[in-house]
């Protein structure tokens, strides 16, 4: 619900050039020039022509959305050495289960347990399984 957060100013500001243009169009043309407002005035003066605006639009919304773009880049990241971590453990798991369970029981590295909230148990893990494969 971030974007909301953001995309709302930028709604808004789309939501009264609209209206502004709306109004403007409805009326007849006799009442449209006699009724140029002053905001109508001011909008014409920072902004020639449509495509103008748009441009003005797109840049407020890039600005806007930017930072929003990084924090998904570094949660995509992260998500992405997360999995690659659960796969080779779980693969390990696997394989060391088909081997007969020798040895230690393959944990997740220590930086991952740590990210998941769950370092305490990098020191704590299993080293033996607890029931013996038959």
């Amino acid at each position: 619900m971030e974007w909301l957060s953001i995309a709302a100013p930028v709604l808004t500001l789309a939501g009264v050039v609209f209206s502004v243009v709306w109004t403007a169009r409805s009326r007849r043309p006799e009442q449209r020039v006699a009724e140029s407002t002053a905001s109508e005035t001011a909008l014409a003066a920072r902004f020639d022509d449509a495509s103008q605006l748009a441009q003005y639009i797109r840049e407020e919304v890039e600005r806007q959305v930017a930072p929003i773009r990084v924090e998904l880049q570094q949660v995509k990241t992260e998500s992405h050495e997360m999995n690659d971590a659960v796969r080779a453990r779980e693969t390990q798991l696997w394989l060391w289960d088909q081997r007969g369970r020798p040895g230690e029981l393959p944990p997740l590295p220590a930086p991952i347990l740590e990210r998941l909230g769950l370092g305490h148990l990098a020191s704590e893990w299993p080293t033996e399984p607890t029931q013996p494969r038959q």
